[in-house]
Protein backbone atom coordinates (compact mmCIF):
# COMPACT_ATOMS: atom_id res chain seq x y z
CA UNK A 1 0.00 0.00 0.00
CA UNK A 2 1.74 3.36 -1.04
CA UNK A 3 1.10 6.57 1.16
CA UNK A 4 1.32 10.12 -0.28
CA UNK A 5 2.97 12.49 1.80
CA UNK A 6 0.31 14.90 2.69
CA UNK A 7 -2.83 13.00 3.18
CA UNK A 8 -1.35 10.33 5.97
CA UNK A 9 -1.85 13.40 8.33
CA UNK A 10 -5.45 14.47 9.35
CA UNK A 11 -6.64 17.82 8.19
CA UNK A 12 -8.16 18.27 11.19
CA UNK A 13 -5.03 18.17 13.51
CA UNK A 14 -1.88 18.62 11.33
CA UNK A 15 1.66 19.73 13.36
CA UNK A 16 1.51 23.34 12.99
CA UNK A 17 4.44 25.80 11.86
CA UNK A 18 4.32 28.72 13.75
CA UNK A 19 5.94 31.10 15.66
CA UNK A 20 8.02 29.64 18.94
CA UNK A 21 5.89 30.09 22.04
CA UNK A 22 6.54 31.99 25.52
CA UNK A 23 9.00 29.64 26.80
CA UNK A 24 7.66 30.58 30.65
CA UNK A 25 4.60 29.16 29.66
CA UNK A 26 3.32 26.80 32.45
CA UNK A 27 1.24 25.07 29.72
CA UNK A 28 3.56 24.38 27.16
CA UNK A 29 5.34 20.89 27.03
CA UNK A 30 8.92 21.27 25.06
CA UNK A 31 9.34 17.69 23.23
CA UNK A 32 12.26 18.69 21.55
CA UNK A 33 14.41 21.56 20.03
CA UNK A 34 16.26 19.22 16.97
CA UNK A 35 13.40 17.57 15.26
CA UNK A 36 13.92 16.76 11.45
CA UNK A 37 11.73 15.85 8.86
CA UNK A 38 12.81 12.43 7.27
CA UNK A 39 11.47 10.32 4.90
CA UNK A 40 10.45 6.14 4.28
CA UNK A 41 9.18 6.12 0.73
CA UNK A 42 6.25 7.56 0.51
CA UNK A 43 5.84 8.19 4.23
CA UNK A 44 7.44 11.43 5.78
CA UNK A 45 8.51 11.33 9.76
CA UNK A 46 9.43 13.83 12.50
CA UNK A 47 12.83 12.29 13.53
CA UNK A 48 13.78 13.25 16.99
CA UNK A 49 15.14 12.15 20.48
CA UNK A 50 13.44 11.77 23.78
CA UNK A 51 14.18 10.95 27.21
CA UNK A 52 12.22 7.64 28.92
CA UNK A 53 10.91 10.50 31.62
CA UNK A 54 9.41 12.08 28.94
CA UNK A 55 8.02 8.76 26.98
CA UNK A 56 6.73 7.56 30.46
CA UNK A 57 5.06 10.94 31.15
CA UNK A 58 3.51 11.16 27.47
CA UNK A 59 2.82 8.48 25.40
CA UNK A 60 0.27 6.03 25.67
CA UNK A 61 -1.06 3.09 23.19
CA UNK A 62 -4.29 2.40 22.03
CA UNK A 63 -4.89 -0.79 22.89
CA UNK A 64 -6.88 -3.73 20.11
CA UNK A 65 -8.48 -5.52 23.11
CA UNK A 66 -9.81 -2.21 24.50
CA UNK A 67 -10.51 -0.66 20.98
CA UNK A 68 -11.43 -2.73 17.85
CA UNK A 69 -12.19 -0.40 15.62
CA UNK A 70 -8.70 1.61 16.00
CA UNK A 71 -6.32 -0.01 18.93
CA UNK A 72 -3.97 -1.50 16.91
CA UNK A 73 -1.15 -2.36 19.93
CA UNK A 74 -1.53 -6.13 22.20
CA UNK A 75 -2.13 -6.36 25.45
CA UNK A 76 1.15 -5.86 27.93
CA UNK A 77 3.35 -8.74 28.51
CA UNK A 78 4.20 -8.53 31.96
CA UNK A 79 7.11 -10.21 32.02
CA UNK A 80 8.55 -8.07 28.94
CA UNK A 81 8.27 -4.60 30.89
CA UNK A 82 9.66 -6.20 34.08
CA UNK A 83 12.71 -7.31 32.05
CA UNK A 84 13.21 -3.76 30.71
CA UNK A 85 12.80 -2.50 34.37
CA UNK A 86 15.64 -4.64 35.33
CA UNK A 87 17.93 -3.79 32.51
CA UNK A 88 17.44 0.30 33.14
CA UNK A 89 18.07 -0.23 36.73
CA UNK A 90 21.20 -1.94 36.12
CA UNK A 91 22.38 0.69 33.64
CA UNK A 92 22.07 -1.76 30.98
CA UNK A 93 21.18 -0.86 27.02
CA UNK A 94 17.36 -1.56 25.60
CA UNK A 95 16.33 -1.03 21.96
CA UNK A 96 16.82 2.73 21.48
CA UNK A 97 14.57 3.09 18.31
CA UNK A 98 10.36 4.18 19.15
CA UNK A 99 7.80 4.59 16.56
CA UNK A 100 4.91 6.99 17.61
CA UNK A 101 1.62 8.85 16.22
CA UNK A 102 1.47 12.81 17.52
CA UNK A 103 -2.02 13.26 18.04
CA UNK A 104 -4.31 16.20 18.96
CA UNK A 105 -2.14 19.79 18.63
CA UNK A 106 1.69 20.09 17.99
CA UNK A 107 3.32 23.27 16.66
CA UNK A 108 6.71 23.27 14.96
CA UNK A 109 8.68 26.37 14.64
CA UNK A 110 12.33 25.43 12.54
CA UNK A 111 13.41 22.58 14.85
CA UNK A 112 11.45 23.03 17.75
CA UNK A 113 8.41 20.80 18.97
CA UNK A 114 6.50 21.53 21.24
CA UNK A 115 2.43 21.12 22.30
CA UNK A 116 0.16 22.36 25.41
CA UNK A 117 -1.04 20.54 28.41
CA UNK A 118 -4.07 18.95 27.80
CA UNK A 119 -4.56 18.93 24.11
CA UNK A 120 -1.32 17.31 22.80
CA UNK A 121 -0.86 13.38 22.82
CA UNK A 122 1.19 10.70 21.80
CA UNK A 123 0.95 6.97 20.92
CA UNK A 124 3.11 4.71 21.16
CA UNK A 125 2.77 2.64 17.95
CA UNK A 126 6.37 0.63 18.85
CA UNK A 127 7.75 0.84 22.26
CA UNK A 128 4.96 0.32 25.21
CA UNK A 129 6.34 -1.89 26.92
CA UNK A 130 9.43 0.27 27.45
CA UNK A 131 7.01 3.02 27.68
CA UNK A 132 5.43 1.02 30.73
CA UNK A 133 8.62 0.35 32.35
CA UNK A 134 9.35 3.82 32.43
CA UNK A 135 6.46 4.73 33.33
CA UNK A 136 6.56 2.79 36.95
CA UNK A 137 9.99 3.90 37.66
CA UNK A 138 8.69 7.69 37.22
CA UNK A 139 5.44 6.34 39.11
CA UNK A 140 7.94 4.63 41.92
CA UNK A 141 10.39 8.79 42.43
CA UNK A 142 13.09 6.67 40.60
CA UNK A 143 13.47 9.34 37.44
CA UNK A 144 17.23 9.17 38.02
CA UNK A 145 16.70 5.74 36.01
CA UNK A 146 14.47 7.08 33.19
CA UNK A 147 16.73 10.39 32.68
CA UNK A 148 19.79 7.77 31.79
CA UNK A 149 17.68 6.89 28.55
CA UNK A 150 17.04 8.54 25.32
CA UNK A 151 15.34 6.97 22.59
CA UNK A 152 15.72 7.65 18.91
CA UNK A 153 11.91 8.86 17.62
CA UNK A 154 10.34 8.58 14.16
CA UNK A 155 7.04 10.18 14.72
CA UNK A 156 4.26 10.04 12.37
CA UNK A 157 1.64 13.62 12.51
CA UNK A 158 -2.08 12.76 13.45
CA UNK A 159 -1.96 9.50 11.06
CA UNK A 160 -4.62 8.05 9.55
CA UNK A 161 -5.62 4.25 10.67
CA UNK A 162 -4.36 2.44 7.67
CA UNK A 163 -0.96 3.83 7.96
CA UNK A 164 -1.36 3.31 11.49
CA UNK A 165 -1.52 -0.13 11.13
CA UNK A 166 0.88 -0.20 8.39
CA UNK A 167 3.41 0.78 10.99
CA UNK A 168 2.52 -1.66 13.25
CA UNK A 169 2.12 -4.96 10.80
CA UNK A 170 5.80 -3.29 9.50
CA UNK A 171 7.32 -4.83 13.19
CA UNK A 172 5.54 -8.33 12.54
CA UNK A 173 8.73 -8.57 10.45
CA UNK A 174 11.25 -7.86 12.70
CA UNK A 175 9.14 -8.79 16.26
CA UNK A 176 8.26 -11.44 18.11
CA UNK A 177 4.67 -10.82 17.84
CA UNK A 178 1.70 -13.68 18.34
CA UNK A 179 -0.13 -15.35 15.57
CA UNK A 180 -2.89 -14.40 17.21
CA UNK A 181 -2.73 -10.87 17.40
CA UNK A 182 -1.29 -10.14 14.22
CA UNK A 183 -4.62 -12.00 12.55
CA UNK A 184 -6.54 -8.94 14.53
CA UNK A 185 -4.60 -6.16 13.32
CA UNK A 186 -4.65 -7.93 9.53
CA UNK A 187 -8.42 -8.07 9.32
CA UNK A 188 -8.75 -4.54 9.93
CA UNK A 189 -6.01 -3.61 7.54
CA UNK A 190 -7.34 -5.91 4.96
CA UNK A 191 -3.83 -7.47 4.60
CA UNK A 192 -3.94 -10.83 3.57
CA UNK A 193 -1.27 -12.98 1.82
CA UNK A 194 -3.75 -15.17 -0.09
CA UNK A 195 -7.58 -14.49 -0.97
CA UNK A 196 -8.08 -17.41 1.01
CA UNK A 197 -7.15 -16.28 4.14
CA UNK A 198 -9.04 -13.30 3.51
CA UNK A 199 -11.93 -14.90 2.70
CA UNK A 200 -11.20 -17.45 6.08
CA UNK A 201 -11.08 -14.29 7.86
CA UNK A 202 -14.55 -13.29 7.31
CA UNK A 203 -16.18 -16.83 7.87
CA UNK A 204 -14.26 -16.67 10.97
CA UNK A 205 -15.69 -13.50 12.12
CA UNK A 206 -19.69 -14.54 10.88
CA UNK A 207 -19.00 -17.68 13.32
CA UNK A 208 -17.89 -15.63 15.93
CA UNK A 209 -21.26 -12.97 15.75
CA UNK A 210 -23.99 -14.96 14.03
CA UNK A 211 -26.29 -16.34 16.48
CA UNK A 212 -26.89 -19.52 14.91
CA UNK A 213 -23.21 -20.40 15.21
CA UNK A 214 -22.10 -22.82 17.96
CA UNK A 215 -19.01 -20.78 17.92
CA UNK A 216 -21.12 -17.21 18.69
CA UNK A 217 -19.28 -14.94 21.18
CA UNK A 218 -16.77 -17.95 21.58
CA UNK A 219 -13.87 -17.20 19.44
CA UNK A 220 -11.53 -14.63 20.73
CA UNK A 221 -9.76 -12.37 18.40
CA UNK A 222 -6.67 -10.72 19.43
CA UNK A 223 -3.66 -11.27 21.74
CA UNK A 224 -3.77 -14.35 24.58
CA UNK A 225 -2.58 -13.94 27.82
CA UNK A 226 0.43 -16.10 29.11
CA UNK A 227 0.83 -16.92 32.58
CA UNK A 228 3.56 -19.16 34.33
CA UNK A 229 7.18 -19.15 33.85
CA UNK A 230 6.10 -21.72 30.59
CA UNK A 231 4.10 -18.64 29.31
CA UNK A 232 1.20 -21.19 29.00
CA UNK A 233 -1.12 -19.35 26.71
CA UNK A 234 -4.29 -18.78 28.27
CA UNK A 235 -8.17 -17.77 26.49
CA UNK A 236 -10.50 -15.60 28.19
CA UNK A 237 -13.22 -17.64 30.33
CA UNK A 238 -16.02 -17.62 27.61
CA UNK A 239 -14.32 -18.21 24.68
CA UNK A 240 -12.96 -21.77 23.04
CA UNK A 241 -10.44 -20.78 20.85
CA UNK A 242 -8.68 -18.00 18.94
CA UNK A 243 -9.60 -16.28 15.89
CA UNK A 244 -6.04 -17.02 14.34
CA UNK A 245 -6.66 -20.90 14.86
CA UNK A 246 -10.07 -21.09 13.56
CA UNK A 247 -8.67 -19.03 10.12
CA UNK A 248 -6.19 -21.19 9.68
CA UNK A 249 -8.55 -24.41 9.78
CA UNK A 250 -10.35 -22.97 7.06
CA UNK A 251 -7.91 -22.19 4.53
CA UNK A 252 -7.63 -25.55 3.60
CA UNK A 253 -10.73 -26.99 4.42
CA UNK A 254 -13.72 -24.15 3.14
CA UNK A 255 -11.85 -21.44 1.28
CA UNK A 256 -8.83 -23.34 -0.35
CA UNK A 257 -9.03 -24.73 -3.88
CA UNK A 258 -9.50 -28.13 -2.90
CA UNK A 259 -12.69 -27.49 -0.88
CA UNK A 260 -15.80 -29.46 -1.82
CA UNK A 261 -17.27 -25.77 -1.38
CA UNK A 262 -14.72 -24.08 -3.41
CA UNK A 263 -17.34 -23.60 -6.07
CA UNK A 264 -19.65 -21.34 -3.94
CA UNK A 265 -19.12 -17.78 -2.99
CA UNK A 266 -18.44 -16.41 0.45
CA UNK A 267 -21.90 -16.74 1.83
CA UNK A 268 -22.17 -20.06 1.12
CA UNK A 269 -19.02 -21.28 2.55
CA UNK A 270 -20.05 -19.71 6.00
CA UNK A 271 -23.11 -21.22 6.07
CA UNK A 272 -21.51 -24.49 5.30
CA UNK A 273 -18.91 -24.13 8.20
CA UNK A 274 -22.24 -22.86 10.53
CA UNK A 275 -23.97 -26.47 9.10
CA UNK A 276 -20.89 -28.61 9.67
CA UNK A 277 -20.27 -27.08 13.51
CA UNK A 278 -23.96 -27.42 14.08
CA UNK A 279 -24.53 -31.21 13.05
CA UNK A 280 -21.38 -31.84 15.09
CA UNK A 281 -22.53 -30.31 18.15
CA UNK A 282 -26.31 -32.08 17.61
CA UNK A 283 -24.84 -35.18 17.39
CA UNK A 284 -22.22 -35.06 19.69
CA UNK A 285 -23.56 -32.84 22.73
CA UNK A 286 -20.76 -33.48 25.42
CA UNK A 287 -18.41 -32.82 22.81
CA UNK A 288 -19.53 -29.15 23.29
CA UNK A 289 -19.84 -29.09 26.63
CA UNK A 290 -16.92 -27.86 29.79
CA UNK A 291 -13.54 -30.65 28.63
CA UNK A 292 -15.17 -31.30 25.31
CA UNK A 293 -13.02 -31.89 22.47
CA UNK A 294 -14.54 -30.64 19.50
CA UNK A 295 -15.22 -27.47 20.83
CA UNK A 296 -11.05 -27.19 21.21
CA UNK A 297 -8.71 -25.90 18.73
CA UNK A 298 -7.62 -29.64 18.18
CA UNK A 299 -11.33 -30.44 17.53
CA UNK A 300 -12.61 -27.14 15.40
CA UNK A 301 -9.54 -28.43 12.99
CA UNK A 302 -10.56 -32.13 13.01
CA UNK A 303 -14.14 -31.16 12.21
CA UNK A 304 -13.20 -28.99 9.24
CA UNK A 305 -10.04 -31.30 8.51
CA UNK A 306 -12.64 -34.18 7.45
CA UNK A 307 -14.18 -31.88 4.63
CA UNK A 308 -10.68 -31.48 3.28
CA UNK A 309 -9.28 -34.92 3.04
CA UNK A 310 -9.31 -35.71 -0.49
CA UNK A 311 -9.85 -39.47 0.13
CA UNK A 312 -11.64 -39.37 2.79
CA UNK A 313 -14.98 -40.72 3.67
CA UNK A 314 -16.57 -38.36 5.37
CA UNK A 315 -16.11 -36.27 2.50
CA UNK A 316 -17.11 -38.73 -0.07
CA UNK A 317 -20.09 -39.26 1.10
CA UNK A 318 -20.79 -35.27 1.08
CA UNK A 319 -20.17 -34.78 -2.35
CA UNK A 320 -22.16 -37.62 -3.57
CA UNK A 321 -24.99 -37.22 -1.32
CA UNK A 322 -24.53 -33.10 -1.05
CA UNK A 323 -22.85 -30.90 1.65
CA UNK A 324 -26.18 -30.21 3.59
CA UNK A 325 -26.61 -30.53 7.54
CA UNK A 326 -28.89 -33.29 7.60
CA UNK A 327 -26.44 -35.15 5.41
CA UNK A 328 -23.41 -34.51 7.71
CA UNK A 329 -25.91 -35.22 10.92
CA UNK A 330 -26.02 -38.88 8.81
CA UNK A 331 -22.84 -39.80 8.45
CA UNK A 332 -22.17 -38.70 12.42
CA UNK A 333 -25.14 -40.57 13.77
CA UNK A 334 -23.46 -43.89 12.01
CA UNK A 335 -20.73 -43.73 14.10
CA UNK A 336 -21.87 -42.15 17.29
CA UNK A 337 -19.82 -43.99 20.14
CA UNK A 338 -16.42 -42.49 17.62
CA UNK A 339 -13.75 -40.86 20.72
CA UNK A 340 -12.57 -37.56 19.41
CA UNK A 341 -10.66 -37.20 22.23
CA UNK A 342 -6.10 -37.30 21.03
CA UNK A 343 -4.26 -39.71 22.47
CA UNK A 344 -0.34 -38.39 22.95
CA UNK A 345 0.98 -37.90 20.18
CA UNK A 346 -1.84 -38.20 17.76
CA UNK A 347 -2.44 -35.47 15.30
CA UNK A 348 -5.64 -34.60 13.73
CA UNK A 349 -5.33 -36.63 10.77
CA UNK A 350 -5.05 -39.66 12.83
CA UNK A 351 -8.34 -38.94 14.82
CA UNK A 352 -10.48 -37.86 11.18
CA UNK A 353 -8.72 -41.32 9.94
CA UNK A 354 -9.64 -43.32 12.69
CA UNK A 355 -13.40 -42.22 12.19
CA UNK A 356 -13.29 -42.50 8.35
CA UNK A 357 -12.74 -45.89 8.86
CA UNK A 358 -15.10 -46.35 11.49
CA UNK A 359 -18.20 -44.24 8.95
CA UNK A 360 -16.86 -46.77 6.32
CA UNK A 361 -17.30 -49.49 8.48
CA UNK A 362 -21.30 -48.64 9.01
CA UNK A 363 -22.04 -48.40 5.78
CA UNK A 364 -20.41 -51.54 4.65
CA UNK A 365 -17.68 -50.17 2.14
CA UNK A 366 -13.85 -50.78 2.26
CA UNK A 367 -11.90 -48.74 4.59
CA UNK A 368 -10.19 -45.18 2.23
CA UNK A 369 -7.20 -45.33 3.51
CA UNK A 370 -7.35 -41.92 4.80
Amino acid sequence: MAFPLVSQVSSSNPVKDTAMANPADPNKIELSTRATELRQGNVLFLSFHMTATTLAELAHPNRFSLDHDRGVQRDLDEAQVQDFMDAMEAGQPIPANLTLNLTGEWVRSGEDLYGEKGQSTIEALDGQHRGEAARRWVEAGRSDITDRYTFVVMATENALDDLRRELFLAQVKALRVSREHESAVRRRAGKFNTKGEEEASVIAAALNERLDSPFSGRIHEGDVHRVGRNRKRVLPADAWATFAGVSRALVESVTGRSSIVAHLDTTGKTQFAIDLLSAAKESFRTQFEEGGTLRTAFGIKALFLLAARKQGTFRALLQANGASKAEMMRLFALVPRFQWAPRAGVNCGAVVGRFNDRLSEAIGTPPTGS
